[in-house]
């Protein structure tokens, strides 16, 4: 399995566990599926490099994502910041 789905009433928050993953395809895959009355979060579970998270995230920009949760370390304020 390589994502985690936990449905939580009018809210989809996926983990995402694989590099190879075309975001903008996925994303559009999900949203056709659950419809458009459901907010889609992506968590990426503080695994990602600060350039590697700006990049996916502008990926997923105007693919109906409501809230990209720990991009980078918990501990890496800079990284968050930008």
């Amino acid at each position: 399995d390589h994502f985690l789905h936990v449905v939580l009433g009018e809210l989809l928050h996926v983990r995402c566990r694989r590099d190879d993953v075309d975001l903008a395809v996925f994303a559009g895959d999900i949203q056709a599926a659950v419809g458009g009355d459901v907010e889609l979060m992506v968590d990426f579970n503080q695994s990602l490099a600060t350039p590697e998270a700006i990049r996916r995230g502008r990926i997923l920009d105007g693919e109906g994502v409501s809230w990209i949760e720990e991009p980078v370390r918990a501990d890496d304020y800079r990284g968050a910041a930008e």
